[in-house]
C-alpha cells in the first residue's frame, strides 16, 4: 500500500498540471552509520548505503512534507581492533525504509531565489527484508526480530544549489529489533540477556526535479 501510495505521489504533477509548482520529486543517495543498543558494542560503526526516490508537497514558500522511498542499509559492527585477537561481529539489515518529514527553510539566496538550510523532523516505517550475521550469538534470534520498525527521525540540511542538497540525519527506532521480555528460555528467562534498539545516522545528497 504504501509503494502505491508513494507512486501517486510522485503521479500528481502530471495529472494536475495546473499545479505543477505544489509538487516535486528527487532522488535520494547517502550513507547510514549504525549502531544497536543492547548488543555490547558502542559507536556507529555499521556503514550501509541508503538510497531511493522522494515525492514532495511545497505547503508554502518555506515548508514542506515529504515521502521517500528507500533502500537502506543498517544494523551494528564491534569495534576493528588491530591485532586484538577478537573476531570482529556484524549485525547486517537490509530495510526498505518510508520516512515522512515536516520541512521547514531558512536563510533566503535573493540572488537564485531559493532557501539554503532547512531542519526537518518527522517518522519513518521500515520493513525488515534481510539479515546477515558474523560471529554473534544473535544470529540465532534472528527469526524472532521484528520485520517492522517505526522510527524518528530529524534532519538538518543545506541546499547548494536550487536543485541540489545536503542533509544529515539521526534516527532512534520507538519500536525495538528484539524484544527480550517476549522470548523466553524453558526456565522461564530471557533467551537473551538484552532487548534491541536501533540507532543510525545518515549522510544524504539529493536531486530535486
Amino acid at each position: 500500500m504504501k509503494p502505491l501510495l508513494f507512486a501517486i505521489l510522485l503521479a500528481l504533477p502530471h495529472l494536475l498540471p495546473a499545479q505543477e509548482s505544489r509538487f516535486g520529486a528527487g532522488l535520494v543517495l547517502g550513507l547510514n552509520a549504525a549502531q544497536i543498543n543492547g548488543d555490547n558494542s558502542g559507536g556507529y560503526n555499521k556503514l550501509g548505503l541508503r538510497g531511493g526516490l522522494r515525492g514532495i508537497v511545497h505547503l508554502s514558500a518555506r515548508a514542506d512534507l515529504s515521502m521517500d522511498l528507500l533502500y537502506s542499509q543498517r544494523g551494528s559492527r564491534s569495534e576493528l581492533v588491530v591485532g586484538g585477537g577478537v573476531p570482529v561481529f556484524v549485525i547486517h539489515l537490509v530495510y526498505a525504509e518510508v520516512p515522512v518529514r515536516f520541512t521547514y527553510r531558512d536563510w533566503y539566496d535573493e540572488d537564485d531565489k531559493y532557501y539554503k538550510v532547512f531542519a526537518s523532523g518527522g517518522f519513518s516505517y521500515g520493513r525488515l527484508l534481510q539479515t546477515r550475521f558474523e560471529n554473534t550469538a544473535l544470529e540465532a534470534e534472528a527469526e524472532r526480530f521484528n520485520d517492522n520498525d517505526l522510527s524518528l527521525t530529524l534532519a538538518l540540511g543545506y541546499m547548494h544549489r536550487p536543485h541540489l542538497g545536503f542533509q544529515v540525519s539521526w534516527s532512534r527506532s520507538l519500536t525495538p529489533l528484539y524484544n527480550n521480555r517476549k522470548w523466553l528460555n524453558d526456565a522461564g528467562l530471557p533467551r537473551y540477556p538484552y532487548s534491541l534498539w536501533p540507532y543510525f545516522l545518515s549522510f544524504e545528497t539529493f536531486y530535486l526535479f
